[in-house]
């Protein structure tokens, strides 16, 4: 079976192509470009233009979808979830290619990355997953190969640029509000009980790319690479001080994620601090492998996909 998912992101949007044949799944191409769809959405309105780069993305990923399959699932996440005007694309989907948009949850985001990260460490290893997206983060503790909780945080790089600005002690008392809603939950002492920490989402594998100093993307390097505390603290000190043009020179890989970047750092930083971990493993699996791990039964429930097998 041949599949193409779309993950339309607060900040990204995301392309997977993949084949799957029984419980094997093989990775065809992965493409990532910057809509910032999110950006300066204020009382619940996406603005024009970042609906206008949406679809320019979202047509050109079709396009280029339909030449390997038509099984194609498009999915928006946290910005989709709030913008009462999200109709101008879903509407737009659905009149121009037949394509159903897909909003989905939190608890559902959260469930669909831990289903693609499940089997992906040593077996029965518990770990804490964390996903930093745009407009919200998710966690998933898995302890002895079963997703045992998940939470979703309103908790994202572009929500906090749309709120605060450039006010880094704003984003802190934020970032920390949010993070004391995991308190009373098992995600909150996992890591005191043996559990690891993993991240998964652009600025970790930013980060992981960062440490190895690539300067083309290599999945090799960032799947499963360690960053430490330290190591942590070191790249938001040095990069706070840095100007937007230089901070492009140390992700050629993906310059658009230069005016974020920090962001990003300070919310991973917060993170690791507050689970009181002192280092993290990295993961370049997201919801969109989530999806293609599904069952066609679940795809059909799920999102209305009746799978169509192809040569």
């Amino acid at each position: 079976m041949k599949y193409s998912v779309i993950d339309v992101g607060t900040n990204n949007i995301l392309l997977l192509l993949a084949e799957k044949e029984k419980s094997n799944i093989r990775v065809v191409n992965r493409k990532m470009e910057t809509s910032a769809l999110g950006k300066d959405m204020q009382n619940g309105l996406l603005t024009k233009t970042g609906i206008t780069r949406a679809k320019k993305i979202l047509t050109g990923f079709i396009k280029y979808s339909k030449m390997f399959t038509e099984n194609i699932i498009i999915i928006g996440t946290s910005c989709s979830r709030e913008a009462s005007n999200i109709d101008e694309i879903s509407g737009w989907l659905k009149k121009k290619y037949d394509l159903q948009y897909n909003v989905i949850s939190g608890a559902t985001e959260a469930f669909l990355i831990g289903l693609a990260n499940l089997n992906e460490y040593e077996k029965n290893r518990d770990f804490v997953l964390f996903d930093v997206g745009g407009g919200s983060t998710e966690f998933i503790y898995i302890k002895a190969g079963e997703m045992v909780e998940t939470f979703s945080l309103q908790l994202g790089i572009r929500r906090l640029h749309n709120q605060f600005g450039s006010d880094i002690k704003a984003k802190e008392v934020e970032i920390k509000a949010e993070l004391r809603k995991l308190h009373d939950h098992q995600i909150y002492q996992a890591l005191k009980n043996g559990a690891i920490l993993v991240g998964v989402g652009g600025t970790v594998t930013s980060l992981a790319a960062i440490k190895s100093g690539v300067k083309v993307y290599d999945k090799a390097l960032v799947q499963g690479c360690r960053i430490t505390k330290k190591e942590l603290a070191d790249i938001h000190y040095k990069f706070l001080k840095l100007y937007h043009y230089e901070l492009k020179k140390y992700l050629p890989f993906d310059p658009a994620r230069a005016d974020i970047i920090n962001t990003g750092i300070l919310i991973v930083k917060e993170i690791v601090d507050y689970l009181k971990g002192s280092e993290f493993f990295v993961s370049e699996r997201g919801l969109q492998y989530g999806v293609v791990k599904l069952s066609q039964a679940r795809l059909k429930n799920m999102f209305g996909l009746t799978v169509r097998k192809e040569g």
